[in-house]
C-alpha cells in the first residue's frame, strides 16, 4: 500500500471517523454498537447524520457525542460499510453500503 492506495473522500471520511472514537474503549462498546447499527440500518429516518444520530441515540439513552462514538466504533468493526463514494459530514446524509 501507498499513498495513491485510498482515495483522497475515503481518507477524509476515515480522518472523521477516527475523531468520533479516539481514545475509546473498541470492546467496552461492541455491543453497544452492535445494537445502535443495527438501529440505523432499520431506521427510515431522513436528513442529515446529525439529526438521524441524535434521534437515534436518544431512543438508546446516548447523548450526541456517545451516538457518534458508536457509529464510529460500528464502523471499525464492520457492523457498518460506509459508501466512500460520498463525503461524511454532519449536514449530509448518511449513505450507507447494503
Amino acid at each position: 500500500m501507498d499513498e495513491f492506495t485510498v482515495p483522497d473522500r475515503e481518507f477524509d471520511n476515515y480522518l472523521l471517523l477516527k475523531q468520533w472514537f479516539l481514545w475509546t474503549d473498541i470492546a467496552a462498546h461492541m455491543d453497544a454498537a452492535y445494537e445502535f447499527a443495527h438501529a440505523v440500518m432499520q431506521s427510515n429516518a431522513k436528513g442529515s447524520l446529525e439529526r438521524v444520530l441524535t434521534m437515534i441515540g436518544r431512543r438508546f439513552g446516548h447523548d450526541r457525542d456517545g451516538s457518534y462514538r458508536l457509529v464510529g466504533v460500528a464502523v471499525f468493526l464492520g457492523y457498518l460499510w460506509l459508501d466512500h463514494r460520498f463525503p461524511l459530514n454532519i449536514d449530509l446524509p448518511l449513505v450507507l453500503l447494503p
